[in-house]
Formats: C-alpha cells, sequence, structure tokens
C-alpha cells in the first residue's frame, strides 16, 4: 500500500513541497522564496520560470532528504495563489511576459473605465459591484490594450492563459494537461459563478479570445500525471484548489455559516455560505469547491497587506528584528494607549473597497512607545477581520456564525484570536495544523483516489487551542469602534 500524498503548495511568497502520511502528519517539507518584482509604480510581478524551476527543486529535495521513494507517493495534489497568470505560446510553451500578480495595481484607469461604463454595469452587475484594478479583467485588458503583438498572438490563436494552478499543471505534466479548477477559476471572475462556465459575453465584452483559456475541472479530478524525468516515475496528479478556498475545505469549515481566517501576507476571511450561489446578495461570492455530487460557494473578504505589515515593520522601519518579537511585545504591552494602524498599505479591500487608502499610525504623542505602534500593527490585523465579518453578517442577514477557524503565521499569535473572539462574541479555534491550504489539496488528490470520503476527511484534524470572549470584550469592542472611526480618515488618500 501507498503511504504518503505529496502536495506542491505554491503561495505569494513561498513555494513548498510536503509529503503527508495518510494521518496527514507532515513527513517531508522543503521549500524555496519567490521573489516579487515590482518594474514599475504599482506592478508586482513574478517569473513563472523561475516558479515552475523551483517547484521542481522543492519536490526532489522533499523525497531526497525524507528518504521517501516515488513509488510510496500514491497521488499528488496542488494548491496555489489566486488570480496571478501569465500567458504563453501555444506552439512551444514559453511564457510571453512575467506574471501578473494578484495584488498588482497596475490597471487603475482600466478598473474606473469599467465601473463608469453603463453597459458593464447592466451586463455584469455583480462584477460591477466588486470590480477592483486587481481583477483579471482589468490587468488583462491593460496588458493587451499595451502590447499590440501580445493581442495579435492571442487574435491567431497562438496564446495559452493560465493562472499559477494551470501553468504549473501543464508544465509538470509536460504540456499534455490545460485545466484549472473551480475554486481558481471562480476568483478570476471571468466565471459565470452560478453555472461554473467561463463567461462568453465577459470574453466578450473585454475582447478575449475564448480559445486561450482552458478547461475546469473539480476539485479532486485528473489533472494527468507527474512527468517521469521530475522523481524518476510517473505519478498522479489528482487534487487541485486555490488557497483560501483550500483553507476553507482543509479546516473543516463544510456546514453553512462556518467561517475561516487566513492571516499570512494578507488576512483572508471566508464563510462557507452552502450549495446555492447568492448573486448580489453577497457579490463577493465565489465557488469554495466542486465535487461529484457537491458544489460549495463562499463569501470573501480580505485585507490586502496583514503579515505583509509586519514584515514592513521589520525590514523597512527596522522596528522589530524577527515576527516572534511582535509576539513577545504584545504579551508584555497590555495596551496601545489609543494608537491605532491603518493597515492600508496597499488600499482597502472589503469592506471599505478603496484603493486609494493608505497607511498611518493615528492618535502619537510624545508618550507613545515602540511597543505601543507594534502592537496596534497587530491589533489592526484582528480588527480588519472583524471589520470583514460584521459586513458578511450583514449581507448575509446571518444571526451568528457557528465557528471561526484561524489559520495562518500570524495566527501564532495569541493577541489576534482573542481579539477576534472578543469582537465577534464567538469561539474563536486555532487546529493545531495551520496548514489548512495544504491539508486541503492532500485531502483532494486523496478522494479523488479513494484515500477519503466526503464523510472522513476531516477526522485527523485536531484543535491545539480555543478562544472565547473573556474580561477584555468590552474593551476590545470600544476599541474596533473607535479604530473604524480612525481609519475613516485615511480613505480617498488623493489630491
Amino acid at each position: 500500500m501507498k503511504k504518503y500524498i505529496l502536495v506542491i503548495d505554491v503561495g505569494t511568497t513561498v513555494v513548498r513541497s510536503i509529503i503527508f502520511d495518510k494521518q496527514l502528519r507532515i513527513a517531508a517539507n522543503a521549500y524555496e522564496k519567490i521573489d516579487l518584482i515590482h518594474p514599475e509604480p504599482n506592478h508586482t510581478e513574478q517569473s513563472p520560470l523561475d516558479i515552475y524551476e523551483k517547484t521542481v527543486a522543492v519536490i526532489k529535495r522533499s523525497a531526497a532528504e525524507s528518504g521517501i521513494e516515488a513509488n510510496e507517493i500514491e497521488c499528488i495534489g496542488l494548491s496555489t495563489q489566486r488570480a496571478t497568470w501569465v500567458p504563453w505560446r501555444r506552439d512551444n510553451g514559453a511564457p510571453l511576459m512575467n506574471m501578473v500578480v494578484w495584488m498588482d495595481r497596475r490597471a487603475i484607469d482600466i478598473q474606473r473605465e469599467y465601473k463608469n461604463d453603463p453597459e458593464f454595469a447592466q451586463r455584469f452587475p455583480v462584477n460591477h459591484h466588486v470590480i477592483q484594478p486587481q481583477n483579471v479583467i482589468c490587468t488583462l485588458t491593460h496588458v493587451l490594450r499595451r502590447h499590440p503583438r501580445l493581442r495579435a498572438l492571442m487574435e491567431k490563436g497562438e496564446i495559452m492563459f493560465g493562472t499559477v494552478d494551470t501553468w504549473i499543471i501543464y508544465k509538470l505534466t509536460g504540456g499534455r494537461v490545460f485545466a484549472s479548477n473551480a475554486s481558481n477559476a471562480s476568483t478570476t471572475r471571468l466565471l459565470k459563478q452560478d453555472l461554473v462556465q467561463w463567461d462568453q459575453d465577459l470574453f466578450r465584452y473585454a475582447g478575449f479570445s475564448p480559445d486561450m483559456f482552458c478547461s475546469i475541472k473539480n476539485e479532486a479530478d485528473d489533472y494527468g500525471l507527474l512527468d517521469r524525468d521530475i522523481l524518476g516515475r510517473e505519478i498522479p496528479i489528482t487534487g487541485m484548489v486555490a488557497d483560501q478556498q483550500g483553507a476553507l475545505f482543509g479546516q473543516a469549515c463544510v456546514e453553512p455559516y462556518s467561517l475561516k481566517s487566513t492571516n499570512g501576507t494578507g488576512s483572508f476571511v471566508t464563510c462557507n455560505v452552502g450549495g446555492v450561489y447568492p448573486g448580489m446578495r453577497a457579490p463577493l461570492s465565489l465557488v469554495a469547491w466542486k465535487l461529484p455530487g457537491q458544489l460549495r460557494y463562499m463569501l470573501e473578504g480580505f485585507l490586502i497587506t496583514s503579515g505583509a505589515a509586519l514584515e514592513w515593520l521589520k525590514n523597512e522601519l527596522g522596528m522589530i528584528s524577527s515576527f516572534k518579537e511582535v509576539d513577545e511585545i504584545t504579551a508584555r504591552t497590555p495596551s496601545s494607549e489609543g494608537v491605532f494602524f491603518s493597515p492600508a498599505l496597499s488600499g482597502f479591500r472589503t469592506p471599505l473597497n478603496d484603493p486609494t487608502a493608505r497607511a498611518a499610525f493615528l492618535g502619537i504623542s510624545v508618550s507613545t512607545t515602540r511597543a505601543q505602534c507594534v502592537r496596534a500593527v497587530m491589533e489592526s490585523i484582528a480588527f480588519a477581520n472583524c471589520h470583514i465579518i460584521e459586513d458578511m453578517r450583514a449581507q448575509l442577514n446571518i444571526p451568528s456564525l457557528k465557528v471561526i477557524r484561524l489559520s495562518g503565521g500570524a495566527a501564532r499569535n495569541d493577541l489576534l484570536g482573542q481579539m477576534i473572539a472578543n469582537i465577534a462574541g464567538i469561539k474563536v479555534e486555532k487546529p493545531l495544523s495551520l496548514e489548512a491550504s495544504a491539508v486541503s489539496a492532500a485531502l483532494f488528490a486523496g478522494i479523488r483516489t479513494g484515500s477519503y470520503s466526503l464523510g472522513n476527511a476531516h477526522r485527523d484534524m485536531v484543535i491545539e487551542k480555543i478562544y472565547e470572549p473573556d474580561d477584555k470584550q468590552e474593551q476590545h469592542q470600544r476599541d474596533f469602534a473607535a479604530w473604524k472611526q480612525a481609519i475613516n480618515r485615511t480613505l480617498d488618500w488623493t489630491f
């Protein structure tokens, strides 16, 4: 019997290869950092070849360093960052440009054009309500308008277009598989969400050639075979999922109105809303996952810079020397003493939807300390989570949520979980494994092969810590109200 499932986890800043045993314990783990490239203001890119080469490198290293043989690996799952895309040549698979990363803001002009177009508003009301410069329709339109050669290749049918998952699968299978999954395709917002099909009307409106887009598969499906040259034998690739949707499934948020919050580079809050697409009632809804006999949607909100704000504190301001120091400072600093941080280093998404907003410390006085500023940044991540949760409850008219589960690096700081519990007034759970996206990729891959079923997929999940509202609840709720007033002063930062 084969003992292991290999998972490739391609994030925004790191690519990892994790080998799980069938009880979802980590048997091997290798990683490489991925560089972000900023060739111009508002441009955020990555090298597609660098990502692929590092993917192959970590796959090989995780197997070699653990001594796990390729013939012991049953299948492969893939979890990826979302809405980062690249076009490549159909004839030889060569990428035609760097990847445009999900946080790229080069298309502000296109976003304004579409937002102000009555035809767009009438024909695509959901997209009109949520459109942002980072949306694929905006960034792809921007690139095609500025690169006539690329448009000419598209019109000749010589281009293949894909998000990170599609590119990696294409390369890992030696160009034999050109596919995405429902969750990643949904996040491009080029999908008819209720039908889980590419929106051909949107393609025509934007001038995109439909033939450059791939097929859409289930999260547990046949994605071909890993090329023999990588590990010496072909291994079935049977699971693929977008990272945030994967985190929802990986943390067992499988019932309607269960919610997870992933706090990595950004904070992504997602709520399972069941099997019916909410449409305009909740325009930020996406496909969570699609399996034979089961389709689930989720409502999403996110803060672009949460862990990235801590990186900024360390690398640019020098306020901390390590992320561990944040934990130490927040533990010994009981209050920020009225100092608030607006975490809009790259603008605000939901619920404020203001790309022009900017970050700021507010409430600073001559007695303000470095420790209070550091705590204020950590508190802002909790406040932003609760702001999104409050907005979700309003959109869906949810009287109460079933559970909130945390993941991501910032979740290691106990202040985050306790503040969310106090402000939201609900139990918050932190699973022992914070690798929710990678776990979900393993589960989906194993569901396809029969190692798991929907009924037993989460039997081995262990909760490490539970946060309940405590005696600081009223104070945290007052601070939350004050923070919301403070960040309003950082909106519409244009002159």
